[in-house]
């Protein structure tokens, strides 16, 4: 796989960096699509704006620095979005909301939706950009749908605390290690029972630093403190008389995340910023599909049958989308189910897949027909 030595230099060395993947990351049809979303960027954010966004500190920064091939695919749709976008008196806005750490989760969300709106011909404005408000309520977007106001909010689910705190913990202990002297000379098998606080942690570091010395005297080190963290050091030399025993590498705390939980009281949350008149709700929960879809394949009919419930108790809501990601099973599914739900695979890239699940209030007091939100929502 190509890495250029300045591929963030430039958009010309960026791009060619692309261009040069072999067959195997990316077909020619692929690298054609991802050149032009990059060209669509550059033409709407301008030449220096690769090189600054690696010079700086921004949100987006990760994902342009990403030199996997299938994560190039976001980037490039980042480009189409934006490019769809630049007729609306609201462009310049958009650009500068992208570029703000603190308004980036929410504005990236709500192009990627304004996409699928204008490419579905619906009518919209981005209402709470306008500083419009009906009683106090600001929701993202004005629809026209079947000749009636609609008001859509979008939401993106953000790691949980206990998953943030988790995050820390792993960083913390790894970090150590991964700046430790000696870290070509020994191999960790450690296990993380729960999450740490930081002077934990720190007094943790000060262990493992001096176990790691002994290992390399010794050939392998014990690290054990009952409840919070056990493993092995081991010399690298010593690695395969080891192989069969330990579990080489660092595993974190444990998370028990109940996602379906979040989602919704988000739902909760969402519908109190849609005024008395038809709603929608799009939940974006990435951990949704990872937490259920490794090992159930029908994962979202789970989630359906969890959440239904909540999408009724909101007479004025007509829809509730979820879209996750989960591991590649069900590629190419589409099905509308007995149980008033609609499921729609959107993308595959790679092991992953991107899905939609759609759940119709069917008992809200406003009528949409819901061929009208699949055609929004099937656009890539």
């Amino acid at each position: 796989m190509p890495i250029s030595k300045d591929v963030y230099a430039n958009w010309e060395n960026y791009i060619k960096d692309v261009a040069d993947y072999e067959e195997e990351y990316l077909t020619k049809e692929q690298k054609e699509y991802i050149i032009k979303g990059f060209n669509l960027l550059r033409q709407n954010y301008g030449e220096s704006w690769i090189n600054d966004i690696i010079k700086g500190d921004y949100p987006i920064k990760s994902n342009v620095m990403n030199l996997a091939p299938w994560s190039k695919f976001w980037l490039a749709d980042f480009g189409y979005w934006l490019n769809e976008l630049k007729d609306f008196k609201e462009f310049d806005e958009i650009k500068k909301r992208i570029m703000d750490p603190i308004k980036y989760s929410s504005q990236i969300l709500e192009l990627e939706i304004a996409y699928k709106l204008k490419k579905a011909n619906v009518d919209f404005e981005f209402f709470e950009l306008t500083g419009k408000n009906i009683a106090g309520k600001k929701p993202d977007f004005k629809l026209n749908l079947d000749n009636q106001d609609v008001y859509l909010e979008v939401t993106n689910m953000a790691d949980s605390l206990e998953e943030q705190n988790a995050y820390k913990t792993f960083s913390i202990i790894s970090g150590m290690l991964m700046q430790h002297d000696y870290i070509h000379k020994i191999q960790p098998a450690i296990k993380i029972h729960k999450i740490l606080s930081k002077p934990h942690c720190e007094e943790l570091k000060k262990k493992m630093k001096d176990a790691i010395a002994e290992t390399i005297n010794l050939g392998y080190k014990k690290v054990n403190e009952e409840g919070i963290i056990e493993g092995y050091f081991i010399r690298s030399d010593l690695s395969q008389e080891f192989k069969d025993k330990v579990q080489f590498g660092i595993q974190g705390p444990p998370i028990n995340i109940d996602e379906i939980r979040r989602s919704i009281t988000r739902i909760r949350d969402k519908s109190t910023q849609i005024p008395n008149k038809p709603g929608i709700i799009v939940i974006y929960n990435k951990k949704l599909g990872w937490k259920y879809g490794w090992d159930d394949k029908e994962f979202y009919k789970k989630i359906v049958y969890e959440v239904q419930e909540s999408v009724y108790e909101y007479e004025n809501i007509t829809h509730v989308i979820l879209i996750t990601s989960h591991s590649k099973q069900n590629a190419n599914v589409n099905f509308y189910s007995n149980d008033y739900s609609y499921f729609h695979n959107v993308r595959c890239l790679g092991a992953v897949q991107e899905d939609i699940i759609l759940i119709p209030n069917r008992y809200s007091k406003y009528k949409i027909d819901i061929n009208k939100i699949i055609n929004i929502f099937k656009n890539k």
